[in-house]
């Protein structure tokens, strides 16, 4: 690494807190800039109550927030290591914000990264092929106006079952809250 491999900008830091509702201590504890504390862009979910965010320390540089973070940290403790109470993944400290790359880093990235080829993510896009297989199926199947009509007046007086989520009391139609809520409710373990 050389010494001119990134430039921080002068950009002010904060460090901040998610306060539980329950016995108000912090389960979150992060540094950020900007609107960082009331973005949803991270795994741990922001508080609804924005009194709930508490700024510990402002007006700060990306330094001396990171070693904040960091004390924070080591003294409310982790739960995923078991020493303590933070829903913190890390122990703080790490990253760059705001570190503006070299054109010689960037240079060396692409040096490295040439010639790398990626596997393809999985997409919900369907194939040519998948297409062409479903054009195929509906072939000669005729749906009549009075035939989408009975479809519709066959769902609509129904009742579509309603469950509870049990982290946060919402309450909606099974297909949406098995998704969003149950193990994957962001109100889990705050």
């Amino acid at each position: 690494m050389s010494s001119n491999q990134y430039i921080y900008s002068n950009q002010c830091f904060y460090v901040y807190a998610y306060i539980r509702k329950s016995d108000n201590t912090p389960y979150y504890i992060g540094k950020g800039s900007g609107n960082r504390a009331y973005s949803k862009n991270h795994n741990i979910s922001v508080p609804k109550d924005k009194s709930k965010i508490l700024f510990l320390e402002t007006n700060l540089t990306d330094i001396g927030s990171l070693a904040i973070k960091r004390r924070m940290i080591r003294w409310y403790g982790r739960k995923d290591i078991g020493t303590g109470i933070l829903h913190n993944k890390s122990d703080g400290g790490d990253g760059c914000s705001g570190a503006i790359r070299s054109d010689e880093f960037k240079e060396n990235l692409r040096k490295i990264n040439k010639g790398k080829i990626y596997p393809k993510r999985k997409s919900s896009k369907l194939t040519d092929q998948h297409k062409e297989n479903i054009s195929k199926s509906m072939i000669g199947i005729i749906r009549t106006s009075e035939h989408n009509q009975k479809l519709a007046d066959s769902k609509r007086n129904k009742p579509r079952p309603k469950i509870i989520c049990p982290h946060c009391n919402k309450i909606g139609a099974s297909g949406l809250m098995q998704r969003w809520h149950f193990s994957n409710c962001r109100f889990i373990q705050q």
